[in-house]
């Protein structure tokens, strides 16, 4: 069973946990929301289904799980009671190597692309053709490359 974390605005591990669990329970929360909307009428539950199916959404979700534990990892040493500054500088440079390799070669591109037959799978309605999902994807590596997102 997965337990999903509280995020918390300030703590950088919070909402990497909040992240990676949210991922693991997505379609359960997609189908409840869906059924939330249809069988109730419940306004904010159709809202939420609706902006959680949006393939952007899928994108930037799986983005942060591939990110923020790499982030993760650099952040826990500034959490110490006694900060190592050297090996704060040596894990900072790796750190950025890291990111600037999921850069090139994003994972997420495949786990967006299991993400979504997932989905489906599940009979949850994904509002695009794969042609459009494709366009959408390469969109968004573009402008992560770019710096805009």
């Amino acid at each position: 069973m997965a337990i999903v974390q509280n995020p918390s605005p300030t703590r950088w591990l919070a909402l990497g946990k909040c992240v990676l669990g949210f991922k693991k329970i997505i379609p359960s929360v997609l189908m409840s929301l869906e059924r939330e909307s249809e069988e109730r009428g419940e306004i904010v539950a159709a809202g939420l289904y609706h902006m959680m199916r949006n393939p952007n959404f899928i994108a930037i979700l799986l983005l942060l799980c591939d990110v923020l534990p790499t982030i993760n990892r650099l952040s826990c040493l500034f959490q110490t009671q006694s900060v190592d500054f050297v090996q704060i500088s040596s894990n900072q440079e790796a750190t950025l190597k890291a990111l600037e390799s999921k850069m090139e070669k994003p994972s997420y591109n495949e786990t967006f692309k299991e993400m979504i037959g997932n989905l489906k799978s599940k009979g949850i309605k994904i509002d695009m053709t794969d042609t459009e999902l494709e366009a959408e994807l390469l969109t968004f590596d573009r402008s992560i490359k770019q710096g805009q997102i």
